[in-house]
């Protein structure tokens, strides 16, 4: 009788897609608002023909925002939790295998393609399991890429309501703007605000 012609690969891990809420670029974005700031009048009249203009540093904001490294952490044990299901599938698929291919020098011809089916189903079922935990924490990560740019828009909204700019910019190293006068520098008052207002929240939360 033949072998089964499927070897232990076909059950390879796939690794789970790695990802992080605090990319730059994504920040970034989020906080390129037109506002207003309060400066004094010979300031006003210097910035009158060019706008009014403040900076965030994106690096210090991911690194110092709360909810950032929480919802990092958060993610890194949610793909965590992900890949233990899938070793937990794979390795019933890996002993199954070996269940089969133990016994595949007595089966008969129809019992071995029936075997070879078996797997191959095993295989796409594998497969589809770990797109499925790859789009959830695709999705996670979008959904928290959202409440990150809401929090980061509905801050500067309310910063600006008092410190009127007409442009606050991202900084970050390696980005487009590769100067910024310290002056037009915003980033711990905004990392403050940010940061009172999700302790404000958790205090909330746990009422």
């Amino acid at each position: 009788m033949q072998k089964l012609l499927i070897g232990s690969n076909v059950f390879l891990l796939l690794a789970v897609a790695y990802l992080f809420i605090s990319r730059p670029s994504g920040v970034a974005e989020s906080i390129e608002h037109h506002n207003k700031n309060k400066t004094s009048e010979a300031d006003s009249t210097a910035f009158v023909s060019e706008g009014r203009i403040a900076y965030i540093n994106v690096d210090s904001l991911n690194l110092q925002y709360k909810f950032l490294s929480d919802k990092k952490d958060h993610l890194m044990k949610e793909e965590k939790n992900l890949e233990i299901k899938l070793k937990g599938k794979m390795t019933k698929a890996q002993a199954r295998f070996e269940e089969l291919n133990q016994k595949a020098y007595s089966m008969t011809e129809s019992q071995l393609a029936a075997a070879q089916e078996e797997l191959e189903q095993l295989q796409e079922s594998i497969e589809n399991y770990q797109q499925q935990l790859t789009d959830d924490l695709l999705t996670l990560e979008s959904s928290l890429q959202n409440e990150l740019n809401t929090r980061i828009s509905d801050h500067l909204k309310k910063y600006n309501e008092e410190y009127g700019y007409d442009y606050i910019l991202g900084f970050q190293v390696g980005g487009q703007v590769l100067y910024g006068n310290e002056a037009l520098d915003i980033t711990r008052a905004v990392i403050e605000g940010l940061n009172e207002e999700y302790a404000r929240q958790i205090a909330t939360s746990k009422k």
